[in-house]
């Protein structure tokens, strides 16, 4: 018996379907409706009975609020798609750690408003994947240089909302250990974030001078001409290159917490 084949793109969009389902009580004949596509066919499409057409990739990408990084690896996966249909080799692509298998659908239908809360939140969620992690709230109130109060309500608003799961044994760790959160438009919550991890960079600057601190950090960036056609473009390869190199620190025995953060932005004002 042919084994019924299985479609890249139509797993994410699958798994982004039943996040949006699941978390806003979204139908099949709603999303129908956003799309301009029959909930047959919509459906053909979820369970890989009919390969995605190519035309109808950013609609139901961008309905599905697909930031454009993740439209990107839903092209590469339906790419890989199309060339498995007809029986070809895609010498264009090959599949990465970081394709769109990483980056999953459900790490982006979130309650985000808990993890954004706070730069706090999202740094003891991290640390609780730390080999030397402790539930000890003065232990970790030393760490992150914040009062006890605080790490207990961030402990607790973590745990509530299931993003700190307890084991048998009743140890805390972290539920899903990929997450992503990207951003279609902009976001008080999200800009609230980055004003705290920036203001975070520039208390470094200001606050620690010494030679082991210096070594500890690193503060650069380059003030460069631009061609606005590249712009999408380098948009998408830096995104990549943060996951990359996430992805080598977090490899091996973790003991820190690192923020990681990117700013690109324009200096001149472009003429309306």
């Amino acid at each position: 018996m042919k084994k019924k084949m299985e479609y890249e793109s139509s797993q994410i969009l699958l798994r982004a379907f039943n996040s949006l389902k699941k978390n806003d009580s979204f139908s099949l004949r709603q999303w129908s409706q956003i799309v301009g596509i029959s909930p047959t066919n919509l459906n053909l499409i979820l369970n890989s009975k009919r390969l995605l057409p190519k035309k109808h990739i950013i609609k139901l990408a961008e309905s599905l609020s697909f930031d454009l990084l993740a439209q990107d690896n839903l092209k590469k996966a339906h790419s890989r798609d199309w060339c498995r249909h007809k029986g070809v080799t895609d010498i264009t692509q090959e599949k990465s750690e970081d394709s769109s298998q990483d980056i999953k659908i459900e790490q982006v239908v979130i309650d985000d408003a808990i993890l954004l809360k706070s730069w706090l939140h999202l740094a003891l969620l991290e640390f609780s994947t730390c080999k030397n992690f402790s539930e000890d709230v003065s232990f970790l109130a030393d760490k992150f240089a914040v009062s006890a109060h605080e790490i207990k309500s961030a402990m607790h608003e973590l745990e509530l909302a299931g993003y700190l799961v307890r084991d048998l044994k009743g140890n805390l760790s972290k539920k899903n250990k990929k997450m992503r959160i990207p951003t279609q438009k902009s976001r008080s919550l999200i800009r609230s974030f980055h004003k705290q991890n920036l203001q975070k960079a520039i208390d470094q600057l200001n606050q620690f001078h010494d030679a082991a601190s210096f070594k500890a950090r690193l503060i650069t960036g380059c003030t460069v001409a631009v061609n606005l056609a590249q712009l999408d473009q380098v948009k998408l390869n830096l995104e990549r290159c943060l996951i990359d190199t996430s992805t080598k620190l977090s490899t091996g025995d973790c003991t820190e917490v690192y923020q990681l953060q990117l700013q690109f932005f324009p200096l001149s004002k472009k003429k309306s």
